[in-house]
């Protein structure tokens, strides 16, 4: 019996713990919406009625946003000495020494 209510609740919060972070990113993105859509008002009346102008606007807005953060989050910004070298000299990040890599093959 024991073993029953732990296999329940090791369930239920693995559940929740996945749920929870998609539900209050959910949240956020609709607040964030809800926010734009003033700024948007009047470039929305001059879409067609029958269109959700400002939810679909204020959606594209939000999700441009947020590819720009993905894109400035995945430039690599290595410096060309990496003080992160560890004994044989290779360095602790991956990622750093790609981009220095193609950064080198672009200047030549």
């Amino acid at each position: 019996m024991k073993n029953l209510g732990q296999f329940v609740l090791s369930r239920l919060v693995a559940g929740f713990l996945i749920i929870a972070p998609i539900y209050l990113a959910a949240l956020l993105l609709l607040k964030a919406m809800q926010s734009l859509a003033g700024l948007i008002k009047p470039v929305a009346k001059l879409l067609p009625d029958w269109l959700p102008a400002e939810q679909v606007l204020a959606l594209l807005l939000v999700l441009a946003f947020c590819f720009l953060i993905g894109v400035a989050r995945g430039v690599g910004f290595c410096v060309e000495h990496d003080p992160t070298l560890d004994v044989q000299g290779q360095s602790r990040y991956a990622k750093c020494a790609i981009v220095n890599a193609e950064t080198a093959k672009r200047r030549v």
